[in-house]
């Protein structure tokens, strides 16, 4: 078998198989055409009130559906529905009414929080689109995790799985889940999967991420068969192996939810922004090979041993400029707005193509021939509404029913308007739109999957619906019922033949245009019993038509082509749960008995040229239709152009045609001479091109004379400068900062609080600007709120007008005295000002909390939130105060100047004061609310609970905290004074030597001298130094003396201590190069940004070893960083320096200090609050 080439994205090349008709196994069909003619939907049954949703499905909270659903009938069964979600989670559903029959977790989802992009909110699980192997039931996709199937881990650790499951049991097949990871690209060994699996193609230009095709078999225990990077040498740019950084644009194979187009062992597929640009701007062929296939159609073929080969590309002259010209261009079409999603086709009726542009109407091309025989793109009609203003549109889809001509229906997926229906074959230019039941705004990049009479979708909240027609059919019969070719000014006359199928009354018929009739007096009367038979006349009437408006007409204008309408019979059923209308498909065409020309569209808009740019040296180009749908031959009798058709100012100048010029900056290459005919059906396609080197607005009319009548197309262009673009950041001032780099820094912002800034991008240039790229920040406490609109992908900005993104700041309410928090994320934006470039706008903001109580000479309290305790069976702390206006600050220096190391809140009014460090039993944690009682003296604190819970602050100067008061920490080490007596001093110190050759020693003394209150407080030096050499291990042995003095009113005790411990289990082997030594401070005041090493980033999933491999992975930078110390903080902060922490930080020894777990592994230590476990490297040198 064929081993199967995929990427992340794409569907999968088809498989020989044997299946029912109406089932969907892959993403629409193998060539990506967007045509279906085998699913038994029928325009008049869609377009009826028959059609709505059956059914609708929610499962998890956060679920969402980007991979679209399969629809498969396992060999004797019924048909199912197999769904795969950004959870990972996998299902099959009955496919009639949504039961559920199979699930499976294939394994925790990588989170979307680990790389912060918007583009998939929540989880990057299963996202693209599975296929089945009908001849094996086996359905194949890939799903992003973690290593070793841990539920979090960060960038470094997720990975790539294609699985292989059985569809009736979801379990996995033999030799599957093969890991993609770890493999090297066939054209490129530096570059290895690892570096792909920091992004996917939906969320492009984002971290570090190359795009690849991947070849794996699908017989058990082979794997990957062959990797092919788009982006390789000799021509790529170095290979970035630093998570942490943003160098995304690495030809990322997007396709915006769509797949492969594949015909046997060839597939085609299309790139995107990139980086290197290996031609430049010189001209090359596709069939010359290309190391940095960035904004390519690349054609590429599979050999018999599963290697992918690059055939051929096509690489456009503007390709520079997106983020050079070509030959054997056949046509341009330029988009009135941007286009993500793919082309859809319908190849009956003379063929259309249809596309989306972001904002805009879904156009509708005709395929013809000009006068050479080469293919061209005519624009002959678009909806009448516009699309959702923003990234998202689904691909384009056609159906048919049974492949007949006249029944194409067009569907859309709007991530607002949601799922719409159109007829196929545009009408006066326009394509009418089918009614269809409100299915909310789809989720992006969606298109239906359809069963049999039956299409699925799913929405941008997690639902999945059906839709189709509820109820059975009281009659069958014979549709659609086609009057074929039908001159006008006759009538043609067909016979519907019906058959009950259950007991029924037929009471009447109507018709959808008034040129078919139907006669009352043409039905049965009476009751028909199940299986009678019958017949009735149906008149399509053209006698009073006619081709032009004619006074007193009676049915109006009536052109040659394509024409359908609806024939309802209405019934009264013996039997409940039957329609009661039966609608029947009526289609014929109308043609002329003369030669009859039309010419499509009667307009033509080329667009905007930017005078300047690459694309303003070829100009624009378009093409229109001049079609004979008469019953004779047309032959051209002249043509000429004119500025103006308008009567009033006179009679019409017309200008001969000379050497193809149309007048006006308009003119084509190909066009019918005198005496040149078109045979009966017979169109010619008209190039048409548009340049211009002044601004202004530019227009032409071009008018033909033929033996089939007369016409005249409108030709329109502009011309204008280019965008210009600038950035800027608001200001508390109310006005704007443009400086380079883009920083919005909030600075302090105390919790509770929301503020907002605003980024600003202007176009003072000459036309209107796009936003090409735009990935704001969606974080908690960050985050662009107005996301989906405010400088969206797509945006247009006009000229001298400015659009804002706003970004907020969003402080969670914590209480008083809390440590602070630094937020920081970016927002990245680009437009097509070539001159503009990517901006990654660098937001962060520290979040304080009010310190209240003692201050300690920063200003930051000096008592610290412990945590919310049980108070009954024994009170946690000894003394009471009470106050009518209490208030933790109050309590705070009650106890301060009593000498206590805790204090606490309680019952509102309740101060409560100890020397003894509650029990970590009776910890209560902070989302039970047990601790929420407000405090008389300041309504916005907590003052503890209802008399059995209490809020605990500690003096952090005199008590780490441990496991004695918090589950999960070390022990805590505490010095005390008893009530009204004075601190005393203590000095430390720790010295170690490495057995091996890493060594690091720390000393430290401190003299303190603390009087009662009223007296003066003397804080003595502290000292410490902090060698290092390099070895595979620590070990290290502790030795520490303490004197400490302690007085109460009118007495003075001394006492004095040592201890000398020698520990083998602070021994630690190399964790990827780093050893551990222990906790050390991080003191405020510190020379980066207030700590002793710079941060290089905070995450949820932070654990020493993603840390450390944050740090590691800047080797390969550019420039490469090396670190020689690493450490961890506050559970979930990363901090490095290529040199010692300075100032030099204090050791916190023994087993009561750094006691916060690591939010991505409880297992671990991750610092605390201004302390951090600290690695070195054990290659560093003498520090």
């Amino acid at each position: 078998m064929w081993p199967i080439c995929l990427f992340i994205l794409a569907s999968w090349p088809i498989f020989v198989h044997s299946l029912a008709p109406t089932d969907e196994i892959q993403d629409a069909d193998p060539a990506q055409s967007g045509y279906l003619d085998n699913h038994n939907m029928q325009p008049t049954i869609v377009g009826s009130p028959n059609f709505g949703i059956l059914w609708q499905n929610t499962y998890g909270a956060k679920e969402k559906w980007y991979a679209k659903p399969l629809v498969y009938t396992p060999p004797g069964g019924s048909q199912l529905v197999f769904l795969a979600s950004s959870m990972n989670v996998i299902r099959t559903l009955d496919a009639v009414n949504g039961t559920l029959l199979n699930s499976r977790i294939v394994q925790p989802p990588f989170l979307q929080s680990d790389i912060g992009c918007t583009d998939i909110p929540d989880y990057i699980g299963i996202i693209g689109t599975p296929i089945i192997d009908a001849n094996t039931n086996t359905a194949y996709f890939f799903s992003k995790g973690y290593k070793n199937g841990a539920p979090s881990g960060g960038v470094a650790n997720g990975i790539y799985k294609l699985y292989a499951v059985d569809i009736y049991t979801l379990q996995d097949k033999p030799g599957f889940p093969v890991l993609i990871d770890g493999n090297f690209a066939d054209n490129d060994n530096t570059r290895q999967v690892p570096i792909f699996c920091r992004r996917y193609g939906s969320a492009a230009s984002v971290s570090v991420h190359y795009k690849w095709y991947f070849g794996v078999s699908t017989t058990p225990g082979v794997g990957v068969t062959s990797l092919f990077a788009m982006e390789s040498s000799p021509g790529a740019s170095p290979v970035v192996t630093d998570i942490t950084v943003q160098k995304g644009g690495k030809a990322g194979i997007w396709q915006s939810g769509m797949g492969f187009s594949t015909d046997g062992n060839r597939f085609f597929a299309v790139t995107g922004n990139g980086q290197g640009h290996a031609n430049g701007d010189v001209p090359s062929s596709g069939r010359v090979p290309l190391s940095t296939l960035d904004e390519v159609v690349g054609s590429f073929t599979v050999s018999t041993s599963g290697k992918i080969s690059l055939t051929d590309y096509f690489e456009p002259y503007e390709y520079l400029s997106m983020d050079a010209g070509t030959d054997n261009i056949i046509q341009t079409i330029v988009a009135q707005g941007s286009v993500f999603g793919g082309v859809g086709s319908y190849p009956l009726e003379g063929g259309f193509i249809y596309f989306t542009p972001v904002g805009f109407p879904t156009v509708c091309y005709k395929i013809g021939l000009d006068s050479q025989g080469a293919p061209l793109f005519t624009l002959v009609g678009q909806t009448a509404t516009n699309s959702a203003g923003r990234v998202g549109i689904g691909v384009p889809t056609v159906t048919s029913y049974k492949g007949q001509a006249g029944t194409g229906i067009l569907w859309i997926s709007d991530p607002n308007l949601g799922l719409q229906a159109f007829n196929a074959v545009p009408v006066n230019g326009v394509l009418k739109s089918i009614p269809l039941a409100a299915t909310g705004g789809l989720n992006k990049f969606q298109r239906p999957a359809f069963g049999d009479s039956r299409l699925y979708v799913s929405d941008n909240n997690g639902h999945i619906f059906c839709l189709g027609s509820p109820v059975s059919l009281p009659l069958l019969c014979s549709q659609p019922v086609d009057f074929g070719d039908t001159p006008i000014g006759s009538t043609s006359t067909q016979i519907v033949n019906c058959t009950a199928l259950i007991s029924t009354t037929v009471n009447g018929c109507t018709t959808g245009d008034a040129t078919w009739r139907c006669l009352n007096s043409t039905l049965p009367t009476g009751q028909l019993t199940k299986g009678q038979a019958f017949q009735f006349p149906v008149t399509w009437n053209l006698t009073q038509s006619s081709i032009n408006d004619a006074q007193n007409a009676s049915f109006g204008k009536v052109q040659p082509g394509v024409a359908s309408t609806n024939l309802n019979l209405y019934t009264t059923n013996a039997v409940p749960k039957y329609s009661n209308i039966l609608p029947i498909s009526l289609t014929g065409n109308t043609v002329s008995k003369l030669a009859y020309l039309t010419i499509n569209p009667p307009e033509v808009d080329l667009g905007g040229i930017v005078i300047g740019t690459d694309g303003a040296k070829t100009g624009l180009s378009a093409s229109l239709v001049l079609q004979n749908v008469g019953a004779q031959t047309l032959t051209f009798l002249g043509s000429a152009w004119t500025s103006s058709v308008d009567t009033d100012d006179g009679p019409i100048a017309f200008n001969n045609i000379t050497n193809g010029d149309l007048g006006n900056g308009f003119s084509s290459s190909s066009l019918p001479k005198v005496g040149d005919t078109l045979a009966t059906g017979q169109g010619l396609s008209i190039p048409v091109q548009f340049l211009a080197n002044k601004t202004g607005a530019y227009s032409t009319f071009v008018q033909w004379w033929t033996t089939g009548g007369n016409g005249y197309v409108l030709l329109t262009g502009s011309a204008s400068t280019a965008p210009i673009a600038n950035i800027s950041i608001s200001t508390i001032e109310g006005g704007w900062d443009f400086s380079e780099p883009v920083n919005m820094n909030f600075g302090n912002v105390v919790v509770g609080n929301t503020v907002s800034q605003n980024i600003r991008i202007c176009n003072s240039g000459g036309s209107a600007l796009t936003i090409t790229k735009s990935k704001p920040p969606i974080d908690v406490e960050l985050l662009a709120p107005n996301h989906g609109t405010d400088l969206h992908e797509a945006q247009k900005i006009d000229v001298n007008t400015c659009a804002l993104g706003q970004v907020s700041i969003v402080a969670a309410p914590l209480g008083v005295n809390r440590p602070d928090h630094i937020v920081s994320d970016v927002w990245i934006l680009n437009v097509d000002d070539v001159n503009f470039g990517v901006h990654d706008v660098a937001i962060s903001a520290n979040i304080v909390t009010r310190q209240i109580g003692p201050l300690l000479p920063n200003g930051t309290a000096e008592y610290s939130y412990l945590g919310c305790y049980y108070d009954g069976g024994g009170r946690q702390l000894s003394k009471q105060f009470n106050n009518a206006t209490n208030e933790n600050g109050w309590c705070q220096a009650t106890c301060f100047k009593s000498g206590y190391i805790f204090a606490g809140t309680e019952y509102h009014t309740q101060c409560w004061c100890g020397n003894t460090a509650p029990s970590y039993i009776k910890y209560t944690n902070d989302t039970a609310k047990k601790c929420a009682m407000s405090c008389p003296g300041d309504n916005t604190q907590a003052c503890g609970g209802d008399g059995t819970y209490i809020s605990i602050y500690y003096d952090r100067t005199r008590y780490v905290p441990g496991s004695d008061s918090t589950p999960g920490s070390n022990s805590s080490s505490m010095s005390t004074s008893m009530p009204g007596s004075t601190a005393s001093s203590a000095t430390s110190s720790l010295s170690s030597s490495s057995t091996a050759s890493t060594s690091v020693s720390i000393s430290s003394s401190s003299s303190e001298t603390t009087s009662s209150p009223g007296s003066t407080t003397t804080s003595g030096s502290s000292t410490s130094s902090l060698s290092s050499s390099s070895t595979a291990s620590i070990s290290m042995s502790i030795s520490s003396s303490s004197t400490e003095t302690s007085s109460s009113p009118g007495s003075t005790s001394s006492a004095t201590s040592t201890l000398s411990t020698s520990t083998a289990s602070v021994t630690t082997s190399a964790l990827q190069g780093f050893a551990s030594l222990g906790c050390f401070s991080d003191p405020a005041g510190g020379p980066f940004q207030g700590h002793n090493m710079p941060k290089l980033f905070s995450d949820d999933s932070m654990s020493p070893e993603l840390c450390i491999s944050s740090a590691l992975a800047r080797l390969s930078a550019t420039p490469a960083t090396t670190y020689a110390f690493v450490g961890v903080e506050y559970g979930r902060e990363c901090y490095a320096r290529t040199a010692a922490p300075t100032p030099q930080p204090s050791s916190l020894s023994g087993s009561k200090a750094c006691t916060m777990t690591c939010k991505g592994d409880s297992s671990q230590k991750c610092g605390g609050s201004n302390m951090y476990n600290l690695y070195a490297a054990t290659t560093a040198t003498t520090i």
